[in-house]
């Protein structure tokens, strides 16, 4: 058997007489989820991509804006300090002086390394306020979170086509019991009292 009939005997397009018509049709259905899964994917992907990545080049645009770098001075040196943020229980933190953007002198606890001296200079990112935020997000960031989009969105794609293609062949199943059941109603009998 050549193999473009193997394929055809395997996934139900050959001309086999006991193929029923569920047969038939769940091989249809299938060839029509393959095909829709292969034109919607790459076009679904590319859109969740080019979405994804328009939407982080306005924070990125944004951020480059509204934050500013500047050196933040340590008031003392670094300690152990309790907290709520995602770090941990605890972080090395000090004391610090900066300067906002517009020039006002603020002041501060700062996240910094361990061994951190009084005195010593750390960069920072500040925001309009002059509060302390993160760095702009960098562009990689940002093609990463596309990316990211993108295969996210042919999962969910897949994952949603499989499921139709499962909800169809278990309905299938079901009818092509049903049909057996009838059927070995109807012959059963004469093959259990023959007469």
């Amino acid at each position: 058997m050549s193999p473009l009939g193997s394929i055809a005997t395997r996934s139900g397009f050959d001309r086999n007489p006991m193929r029923r018509t569920t047969d038939r049709v769940e091989a249809w259905i299938s060839l029509a989820l393959i095909f829709l899964f292969a034109a919607l994917t790459p076009a679904v992907s590319w859109y969740a991509w080019h979405t994804a990545y328009q939407m982080g080049m306005r924070v990125e645009r944004a951020q480059q804006i509204e934050r500013h770098r500047t050196s933040a001075r340590l008031l003392t040196p670094a300690s152990y300090q309790r907290t709520t943020i995602a770090q941990g229980p605890f972080v090395m933190a000090s004391m610090a002086e900066w300067k906002g953007a517009d020039g006002t002198p603020r002041t501060g606890v700062l996240l910094v390394n361990p061994g951190a001296r009084a005195q010593s200079v750390q960069p920072i990112w500040t925001g309009d306020a002059g509060r302390i935020v993160g760095r702009p997000q960098r562009h990689s960031a940002t093609v990463a979170d596309a990316a990211l989009a993108a295969g996210v969105t042919a999962i969910v794609l897949t994952s949603v086509l499989g499921a139709i293609r499962i909800l169809v062949r278990r309905r299938l199943d079901r009818h092509r019991l049903d049909q057996w059941q009838s059927e070995w109603q109807r012959i059963g009998p004469a093959w259990c009292h023959p007469r």
